[in-house]
């Protein structure tokens, strides 16, 4: 897969403030690319310049190996959709769809085919004679992407698109959005902090971090080998345990026991800290458990989320209760109280040591 965008160098300042501190990225053709983290990242402001809204103190962007940033933003193969959609409330969804178009001196039959393709695609063709205010919420959002597709873009910029839907309708744009990139061939770039928005449609995410790119990679490889603290605790949910690799496994913090972890990766006495997902801990009644076997707790909470249980363990000398998931459909899973006694363990692979 080729690159379409080329970032290198990049950085930005707002008086003292650094928003951007050398962006080096390429963004592939053809592809779903996710720009993620907090506010304040810089992700945003990465995106503006794209758009051609913002102008970078230095560095170089190109489109296809050509310069972007001599480009003006109307004349750049780039359209945006805005997270408040942003539409004419006097016209039609069709004259919305169209404006784009009409600006740039289509008219006529082309005109009104070109916006029925782009309305086809997002499945609103019965809407097309209709104003924003008689659409709902999902509806207005297909219409802004349409409004954004029909100019046939070499890169679509979305902002946050699916911050004012509710989460039913957020779970199922998510997927209209993911089928449309791959019908249309259209590259299309993200901007959101939603880590769970960035792993169900991206195809690879950039993870930013105090203007610069804490980790790039698949959704499965950022979640699966997270490359630091930071990275572990934004995307999804981990427990983190301080402490420092040992000869035989893991010395945490406040602990007298060694803890499973993967061998040979660190040298022993290298201070780390020592991930653990709350999918990959295993849950046991004390009681069924042998002496000596895994870390004892006692159940401080549970929430039920219908396919799941979230469990939070209290285990004497750590800092921060234990994170476990089990899933309801197993068989064999317990009958789990507040305040019971239970061992938790996990296999030294299914962890992952971070230095940084």
């Amino acid at each position: 897969m080729t690159a379409l965008i080329g970032i290198g160098g990049v950085e930005k300042a707002f008086g003292p403030v650094t928003a951007l501190a050398g962006i080096e990225l390429e963004i592939r053709e053809n592809e779903f690319f996710a720009l993620l983290g907090p506010s304040g990242c810089g992700k945003t402001t990465l995106l503006r310049i794209l758009a051609g809204f913002e102008t970078p103190d230095r560095g170089r962007i190109t489109l296809d190996g050509k310069d972007l940033i001599a480009i003006p933003p109307n004349r750049r193969p780039i359209n945006m959709m805005f997270q408040s959609y942003a539409l004419f409330p006097h016209m039609t969804v069709e004259g919305n769809v169209a404006y784009g178009l009409e600006m740039e001196g289509v008219r006529g039959a082309e005109l009104k085919r070109r916006a029925a393709e782009a309305l086809a695609l997002v499945q609103l063709e019965g809407v097309a004679g209709r104003k924003p205010h008689l659409l709902s919420g999902g509806q207005r959002q297909r219409v802004a992407l349409a409004r954004a597709l029909v100019k046939r873009p070499r890169l679509l910029l979305l902002d946050e698109p699916l911050a004012a839907l509710d989460k039913k309708l957020r779970d199922q744009m998510r997927l209209e959005l993911k089928r449309l990139q791959h019908g249309t061939g259209i590259t299309f770039l993200i901007v959101t902090h939603d880590q769970e928005e960035a792993l169900v449609m991206a195809d690879r995410i950039a993870l930013m971090d105090q203007g610069r790119i804490a980790q790039l990679g698949s959704p499965r490889a950022l979640y699966e080998e997270p490359a630091s603290r930071f990275v572990a605790d934004f995307i999804g949910v981990t427990n983190l345990i301080e402490g420092r690799v040992a000869a035989q496994g893991f010395a945490a913090d406040g602990l007298s026991r060694l803890l499973p972890a993967p061998p040979g990766v660190l040298a022993a006495g290298t201070p780390a800290a020592l991930a653990i997902r709350p999918e990959r801990i295993r849950v046991r009644p004390a009681a069924a458990t042998a002496s000596g076997q895994g870390l004892e707790g006692r159940i401080e909470s549970i929430a039920y989320l219908g396919q799941d249980l979230i469990l939070h363990v209290r285990v004497a000398g750590l800092v921060r209760p234990l994170v476990a998931r089990l899933g309801t459909g197993l068989e064999s899973l317990p009958d789990m109280t507040e305040g019971a006694s239970v061992t938790c363990d996990w296999t030294a692979e299914r962890a992952r040591l971070l230095t940084n």
